[in-house]
Parts: C-alpha cells; structure tokens; sequence
C-alpha cells in the first residue's frame, strides 16, 4: 500500500523549489543589466572653483586713472619768454687834442711816489712816433741822467705803447737806471694817457687816429651815441 505525502509537504516542496528558481532568475538579471549607478561629482571640480574664487580675492585691485592723477602741464607765461636781444649801439667819432704841457703837468703829479728824481716829456712826431722823456733817477752811486724813448704805434684801431730806447751820455744805462726806466717810467706815461682819455670821453671808446706834433697829440676816437 502507498504511502500517501501529507499535503502541506507537497506545498513546502513547491514553495522551496519556486524560491530557488525566482533565485536563479534574479541573479542572472543581477549579472546581465546592472543597475546605473548615479555619478557623484567630482571635488576637484569643487576644488578648482573656490581656488578660482580665492585667486580672484587675492589678485590686486587696479586703480583707473582719474582726471586728477594726470600730470598738470604749466603754460608758457610771458616771463618764460627769452629776452629779446639789445639795441645795437651806435659810435659816433670825437676829436680830442691833448698837448705836451697837459701831459706833462698830469704826469708829474704822479712822480711823487717813484724813483725818479725828474722827467720831462717832449712829444716826438717823427716815424717812429711817441714821447722822448729826458729822465734823472739813481744809476748806483750817482744820479743818472738820459733819454727814454716810448713809441706810440696804432694798427687797426689798436694802440701798441712799447719801451723802445735807453740813452745815457756814458753808453750802457746802468742796471738800476734801466729798471727804473722799465718798472716805473714806461707804466707811469702809459698810465698818464689812459686816464686822460678816460677823463675826457669816457671809458667806452674806439681809438681810430693818433698823431703826434711837437706841441700835442692829435686823436679820433669812436664814442657812443
């Protein structure tokens, strides 16, 4: 006689036996189709914006140029104007005379405070022209008499005074007589004539002509206007 299978055996039976295949089929879905997985962003992405953020904090702040920050330019004023250039002087001639005895008389006056013992001018106007001054001053042991001739020579409207000649009666001038003659005397006529002439037109002027008479010298000179 069979043995019969109680009921809810048999049930239990199939309930094992579907799980096992509902199992089955779920891994094999499992397997063949996975299910998307969502993407998460990346925090590199999150890391570069803030550094971009940071950077654009820390980058220096650029001023725009104002109308006050340009360099103010100065205009020209009428004082930074040169100077226009000065009126050219007009010279006119001017005749002067000086004779020998207004020479001699400003001359000696200037005799005190040399060497010279005495000296008395005579104007010369033979080629060449000037002033023979017969000179005593010491020669050593004895006073010295002789003949110191100073040569009056004018080129180009310029004046050349020079010490030409010594004489004494006895040959060679002394040593001494000759310094006092060069130091003294020849300083002494040339100083005499430049201030006559200053005294009389001025210290601005021209010496154009010179001639010597035996009485007085004979000058035109350019003076201003």
């Amino acid at each position: 006689m069979r043995r019969i299978m109680p009921i809810y055996v048999l049930i239990m039976v199939v309930l094992v036996a579907t799980l096992a295949a509902c199992g089955a089929d779920s891994d094999d879905i499992v397997d063949d189709d996975p299910l998307p997985t969502l993407a998460q962003p990346e925090t590199s992405v999150i890391t570069e914006v803030t550094e971009a953020a940071e950077l654009a904090t820390d980058a220096p702040t650029i001023t725009q140029p104002t109308a006050t920050s340009l360099p103010t330019i100065s205009q020209p004023t009428a004082t930074d104007q040169p100077a226009s250039s000065p009126t050219p002087r007009t010279f006119i001639p001017a005749d002067l005379i000086i004779t020998q005895q207004e020479f001699q008389t400003e001359f000696s006056q200037r005799l005190q405070d040399t060497s010279i013992e005495s000296a008395v001018v005579n104007f010369v106007p033979e080629d060449p022209q000037g002033m023979r001054v017969r000179m005593t001053a010491p020669g050593g042991q004895a006073l010295v008499t002789g003949d110191v001739f100073i040569n009056f020579q004018l080129s180009d409207s310029f004046l050349l005074i020079t010490l030409a000649d010594i004489a004494v009666s006895s040959g060679d001038p002394p040593t001494m007589y000759a310094t006092i003659a060069r130091d003294e005397l020849y300083p002494l006529i040339t100083e005499t004539f430049g201030l006559m002439l200053d005294a009389r037109l001025g210290e601005d002027h021209n010496l154009e002509t010179l001639s010597f008479t035996q009485t007085k010298m004979e000058m035109t000179l350019l003076v201003p206007e």
